[in-house]
């Protein structure tokens, strides 16, 4: 989350006020919440009134640190590059950096969980479960059962993507929902530990399960 104004509409949202309401709680109009929640560093004299009647903490709303009484994560989730989570899954030494801190979760998450953007490609290859725009919330802690989309990477990919985990029989399968592309299925071993999947790489097409998408769409 990027600054105060939209912390502040995150936790107006979340409590299930109107701007317009808000404006009338505290005694302003509503152009000026509308004015507050577009700016990153907001100067107006309404501020601190918003702010306790949101319930929400000071240091929360001026830097996105400590708590907040939105509950859950106390800060946004980090939002992760796919390109950096397949370097990630392809080295024990390497770490995943968050681009920025931008949504919230919709439901209770772990402490692992993050964010990916869905691009034009990914929504063309899973066009039955998320579009161009979406945000999908990874939970690596979750346990993926088939037909959950899941995030993945294999050995040889630029960039972890969004597949279906299928199974059929003994064999496991990352699935593409979408008739664009000629190759749907992929068989592979699955793995859901990086170690295990570092040490099977040279074989038997091993693939990474990141994380379960416990969430794919537009939050606020």
């Amino acid at each position: 989350m990027k600054g105060i104004g939209q912390r502040l509409q995150l936790a107006r949202k979340k409590k299930g006020l109107t701007q317009k309401e808000l404006a009338s709680a505290i005694g302003c109009s509503q152009q000026t919440i509308v004015d507050i929640e577009s700016q990153d560093d907001p100067k107006s004299r309404f501020l601190l009134s918003i702010i306790n009647e949101l319930g929400e903490s000071m240091e929360w709303i001026t830097s996105g640190l400590g708590s907040s009484a939105i509950g859950g994560h106390s800060t946004a989730l980090p939002h992760l590059d796919l390109e950096s989570i397949a370097a990630w899954s392809a080295s024990l030494t390497a770490e995943r950096s968050a681009i920025d801190y931008l949504f919230w979760p919709p439901l209770q998450m772990s402490q692992e969980a993050f964010t990916v953007g869905v691009d034009r490609m990914m929504a063309r290859a899973m066009c039955s479960h998320m579009k161009e725009g979406d945000v999908i919330f990874i939970d690596p802690e979750e346990e993926s059962r088939p037909g959950d989309v899941v995030l993945a990477t294999m050995p040889g990919w630029p960039r972890a993507e969004p597949r279906m985990l299928s199974v059929l029989g003994s064999d496991q399968f990352l699935e593409i929902d979408s008739s664009d592309f000629c190759s749907k299925l992929t068989s592979c071993v699955i793995y859901n530990d990086r170690e295990k999947f570092l040490a099977h790489k040279a074989k038997n097409l091993p693939a990474l399960i990141i994380g379960k998408a416990t969430f794919i769409g537009r939050p606020l």
